[in-house]
C-alpha cells in the first residue's frame, strides 16, 4: 500500500504542481489504538495549501476508491494545530457490501503529529490513532 500511496502522491504533485503554490506535506503514520477494528490506516498524508488554505488527504481508503487524493474539509484551531475532515463511501465491508465512514484528524505542525478517529456508519466502535508526521514543504 506505501509504494500506491507514493505513486499516487507523486501523481497529484506532477498534476497540481502549478495550480498549487506553497505546499506542506504532512506524511503520517498514526498508530491504530483500535487495531483490532481496523479503519485507521497506517499512513495518512495531508496536503496543505498554505496560500489557499486548502487540504487534500490521501490514505489507504481514499486510495482504494478514489485512486487519488481528494479535497477535504480544513480548519485551523487556535493553538496552531488545524483539522482535517473527510468522508469516503463504497468501502468493501463484508462479501458484496459497500460501507461508509468519516475521518476527522487533527495536526499539530510544531510537534509533528497526529490524532484521528473514525466514525463508521452502522457500527458503534469509534477507532482512534495517533502517530508521527514527517513534515515536507514544496514551492
Amino acid at each position: 500500500m506505501i509504494k500506491k500511496l507514493s505513486f499516487a502522491t507523486g501523481l497529484f504533485f506532477a498534476l497540481t504542481n502549478t495550480a498549487m503554490a506553497d505546499l506542506t506535506i504532512y506524511d503520517c503514520t498514526p498508530y491504530n489504538i483500535e487495531k483490532q477494528y481496523g479503519w485507521i490506516s497506517e499512513r495518512i498524508i495531508v496536503i496543505v495549501d498554505e496560500e489557499t488554505k486548502s487540504a487534500s488527504v490521501l490514505d489507504g481508503y481514499i486510495q482504494y476508491v478514489h485512486k487519488e487524493p481528494i479535497a477535504v474539509s480544513y480548519s485551523e484551531l487556535k493553538n496552531g494545530k488545524f483539522r482535517v475532515q473527510w468522508s469516503v463511501s463504497g468501502i468493501p465491508v463484508r462479501g458484496n457490501a459497500k460501507g461508509s465512514a468519516s475521518w476527522s484528524a487533527t495536526v499539530s505542525p510544531s510537534k509533528a503529529e497526529m490524532q484521528v478517529r473514525a466514525t463508521v456508519a452502522g457500527f458503534d466502535n469509534r477507532p482512534r490513532g495517533h502517530g508521527k508526521c514527517e513534515v515536507s514543504r514544496e514551492q
